[in-house]
């Protein structure tokens, strides 16, 4: 038995806090055991659930894990496979239970803990269930808990099933690099989906999409001005390979027009922290400096969740410089395929993503002419070892705690401000906020300091505090 804190609600959106211990696999129960939980914030909560018995267990998105123990006489699943559960219970008597739409039954309760974002987001309507996947993902209609795998290419489909006869297709989408969102609908009795649709050279597009006919209806489209046009550009997702051989994807824009012989200059993106996705999404902000000849692109690198939970998990923690190595195998494999050459990318991330920077630019700064770090977490180990800052403690479970002589190395070996080198470093504007509570404006401060102590060379090191700034920006209150 191992003991844990669990976070368990106890009634609306209450819940208390209380040490307990892991439960046993009792015959026709899984026991799961939740990565992350976004209550407690602990690695340890436990679950423990029926299979395949309940109704009350419905594939849904807030819960996240992998099962450790499985009783006697449930077949279809196995300790370590990854499962993506919603933990309720319901009363199974009401119209809604009888048809299905157990999150619409007035008993609905949660019986756990639950884990917010996660792997699947789903829409029931009376004879269709959809699904928004990653790619490669399925589930199996009818069972209650679901095993998870997500392929290497990590966009997302959606995936349309007739339950009374269990068929399915797929909503079929003609560009290699684009994002897909399933839209909020309140009427239960339609056989319309209604789907937004987005890409680096396609703004966001409404769609209703007849899961019957398999049409689809176009009803709005944001608008761009300045005589924009979507057949001056071309999007596409490549992969460079990592040092491990993971295949990281990249998202690519840029005009029609400008040659791919590593002449033009490149302007590359990346986070890679807190399982954020960075979707490819339109932003006519980009047009600019696309027009002018540069390829934008994004580095879709682990520590983000892309690919799946094992894409963060593969970088964060004891494996948080997988996020740095996968950016510079990034920029090498733009460069290697005439994408731009050495010396003619400019690098830009902000918070975590400024982290990202400063990492890297320590690495390789070779490979950059230029970086832009925003309000960038970049004195990482001074940080994490400062108990009375607000988001500390709460940041153990992405970064490590250091006072682990474990992650305190670790962290030590990667955190910018620790590892600034006497090198040249290419032209770099470093951002800070004067009310960040998030990153403190002392730190981009103080790596700016040691920066300019240690950097050779004559280019650019420049640094602005805003004064009317936090974490995201001003807020207005005083313009």
């Amino acid at each position: 038995m191992v003991a844990m804190t669990e976070a368990v609600f106890s009634g609306g959106q209450a819940f208390e806090v209380r040490e307990t211990e892991r439960p046993a696999a009792e015959a026709g129960r899984v026991v799961v055991r939740v990565r992350n939980c976004g209550i407690c914030g602990s690695d340890l909560h436990f679950y423990r659930g029926e299979f395949p018995a309940a109704p009350g267990l419905r594939l849904g998105h807030e819960i996240a894990g992998e099962v450790v123990e499985v009783g006697e006489g449930v077949s279809a699943l196995s300790a370590g496979q990854p499962i993506a559960i919603e933990p309720v219970e319901v009363c199974r008597d009401c119209d809604f239970c009888r048809t299905g739409r157990y999150q619409l039954c007035p008993s609905r309760k949660f019986l756990g803990t639950v884990l917010p974002g996660g792997f699947v987001e789903y829409l029931n309507v009376p004879a269709y269930i959809v699904h928004v996947l990653p790619d490669g993902v399925d589930f199996e209609v009818g069972a209650l808990v679901e095993p998870l795998a997500v392929s290497v290419h990590g966009l997302r489909q959606v995936q349309v099933r007739d339950l009374s006869t269990g068929r399915s297709h797929v909503i079929e989408f003609q560009e290699e690099d684009y994002s897909v969102r399933i839209q909020q609908g309140r009427e239960w009795a339609t056989s319309t989906l209604r789907f937004s649709y987005a890409s680096l050279t396609t703004p966001a597009t409404v769609y209703d999409y007849g899961m019957e006919t398999r049409e689809r209806e176009f009803k709005k489209q944001t608008e761009v001005l300045g005589g924009f046009s979507p057949d001056k550009y071309q999007s596409r997702r490549v992969f460079a390979t990592a040092g491990d051989g993971a295949r990281v994807p990249i998202s690519t824009l840029y005009a029609k027009d400008t040659p791919l012989d590593g002449s033009a200059p490149l302007f590359l993106y990346g986070y890679g922290s807190y399982g954020l996705i960075i979707d490819s999404d339109f932003s006519s902000a980009r047009l600019s400096l696309v027009d002018r000849g540069y390829i934008f692109a994004i580095a879709h690198i682990r520590g983000g969740m892309d690919l799946g939970w094992d894409w963060y998990e593969g970088g964060k923690l004891l494996n948080k410089k997988n996020t740095f190595t996968d950016f510079i195998a990034c920029a090498e494999h733009l460069i290697n395929e005439g994408y731009t050459t050495k010396g003619r990318i400019v690098a830009s991330g902000g918070s975590a993503g400024g982290m990202l920077m400063g990492a890297v630019v320590n690495l390789r700064p070779d490979l950059f002419k230029a970086m832009i770090a925003d309000v960038p977490f970049v004195d990482v180990l001074n940080t994490m070892l400062d108990d009375t800052l607000p988001l500390t403690t709460m940041e153990y479970n992405e970064w490590g705690n250091p006072n682990d002589q474990r992650f305190y190395d670790y962290i030590k070996s990667y955190s910018p401000y620790d590892n600034v080198q006497r090198q040249d470093y290419p032209h770099m504007l470093i951002t800070g906020g004067i009310s960040d509570p998030r990153v403190t404006y002392w730190e981009p401060a103080k790596w700016t300091a040691q920066l300019r102590e240690s950097k050779t060379g004559d280019n650019l090191l420049l640094l602005k505090i805003h004064m009317d700034y936090g974490h995201g920006g001003a807020s207005g209150r005083f313009d």
